[in-house]
């Protein structure tokens, strides 16, 4: 249901991502995890579509990040060490091309370049991003990797949610 009330398709991404990470951890029970997935993803679907029954299926959403994505490479080319957290939508229009208004309302304010990776980069620069990543590495690595003993089941799931949500966020 709440995923349904995101209306993001990459929160369906993200959901795959989770539901493989099921399959691959509790192989025993793939039947049931792979039709159990399906189903919920397939009804979430289709009731996505009927909330967003003009847009839903359209790559116009895809499109438009990707000139998001080109006018924001366009900033960290500029300003390479980054602008400072939370100033994206100031300095955004600034590199802003005509393209963009093709796919979006015109003088919509674009608040993020909607790709953790680059938002990042253009808030603390390339070094902060990927200590950043490093840090969430570090954090997840022994849940994922650890002996089956040590770590307990729930600590690999929460991990397993945690890489779903920075999927999605990708």
């Amino acid at each position: 249901g709440a995923l349904v009330l995101t209306g993001s398709k990459a929160a369906f991404l993200g959901f795959a991502v989770f539901l493989l990470g099921m399959l691959f951890r509790y192989k025993h029970e793939w039947k049931k995890i792979l039709l159990g997935g399906l189903v919920m993803m397939g009804v979430s679907l289709f009731f996505l579509s009927q909330l967003y029954p003009d847009n839903f299926f359209l790559v116009r959403s895809l499109e438009a990040r990707q000139v998001i994505w080109n006018n924001t490479w366009s900033m960290v080319k500029e300003k390479s060490l980054g602008y400072g957290p939370e100033v994206f939508s100031f300095f955004y229009p600034s590199f802003t091309e005509a393209e963009l208004w093709e796919y979006e309302a015109f003088g919509s304010t674009i608040e993020h370049p909607h790709n953790q990776f680059l938002e990042l980069w253009v808030a603390v620069g390339p070094l902060g991003a990927l200590l950043f990543y490093a840090l969430v590495a570090a954090i997840l690595l022994p849940f994922m990797v650890g002996n089956q003993k040590a770590v307990v089941d729930n600590d690999k799931m929460l991990a397993l949610g945690v890489i779903s949500v920075l999927v999605a966020q990708f």
